[in-house]
């Protein structure tokens, strides 16, 4: 497998794993507000379980695909300027071809 799947692949896992705790600050973020349909969490654990128990587990899950999405374009362009940055950066100033 080639570097940069590599690199997508492992974007894509760090990405979607803390989608959870991102549900849940935004639910306890906007909670407060009065615009959020008036849940009061105290705490996340009940911010957690109020999720579950109105939208279900995939509720925890809510906006995955277009973060997943802005992360992987992002990695691309990140990936993309690193190298070539980094090229120009040898060959101007350590006078080294890559």
């Amino acid at each position: 497998m080639n570097a940069c799947l590599r690199f997508h692949v492992a974007d894509v896992c760090a990405s979607s794993c803390p989608m959870l705790m991102s549900a849940l600050q935004v639910r306890m973020q906007g909670s407060g507000s009065g615009a959020g349909g008036g849940h009061n969490y105290r705490w996340f654990l009940s911010a957690l379980v109020g999720i579950i128990k109105t939208d279900g587990v995939a509720g925890l899950y809510k906006g995955v695909a277009p973060t997943v999405a802005r992360a992987a374009v992002l990695a691309a362009a990140e990936l993309a300027s690193y190298d070539q940055i980094k090229g120009e950066f040898l060959e101007r100033y350590l006078a080294l071809r890559c």
